[in-house]
């Protein structure tokens, strides 16, 4: 009788587990295509300043939290979990990474650009894990300024 008992609790044990396994892949697939989802919705899209500020921020965190290698306080772009965000300004013309915006401090961008508008031109996942890998992000004209000084 105490084998039956130990054998069906092993059984038990056994079935728990694969479905805890199970569980687990299926949460994670579904984390992944929320996010990829999420940065996809981006793409021909404008966002103001201050939401391309948390951006920033974010990939800048996702970058410390997955421990990216980087030089010269720019994250490494070939890294397999580096999430890369360029933004194109209009008086540029080279775009400006965002982690060059994160170390001249985030408060003076979103006091210099917060009520900007930006579009999404690029998304680029990673292809291994389908993480985010790259964000471009151009400057749109403020047409409204653009149209009052033309008067």
């Amino acid at each position: 009788m105490k084998k039956i008992v130990l054998i069906f609790v092993i059984i038990i044990a056994i079935l728990s587990s694969f479905c805890y396994i199970y569980s687990q892949k299926k949460i994670t697939k579904n984390k992944k295509i929320a996010s990829y989802d999420k940065y996809q919705k981006l793409l021909d899209t404008e966002i103001p300043g201050t939401d391309l500020a948390s951006l920033i921020n974010e990939s800048i965190d996702k970058n410390k939290t997955n421990e990216v290698s980087s030089e010269n306080g720019l994250y490494i772009e070939n890294d397999d979990n580096s999430m890369i965000i360029e933004i194109k300004f209009i008086e540029s013309d080279n775009p400006i990474r965002g982690e060059k915006i994160y170390l001249n401090g985030i408060d003076r961008f979103i006091e210099l650009y917060g009520s900007s508008n930006f579009k999404c031109t690029k998304v680029d996942f990673h292809k291994k894990n389908y993480e985010i890998k790259y964000l471009y992000f151009e400057e749109m004209p403020d047409l409204e300024n653009t149209n009052t000084n033309s008067n």
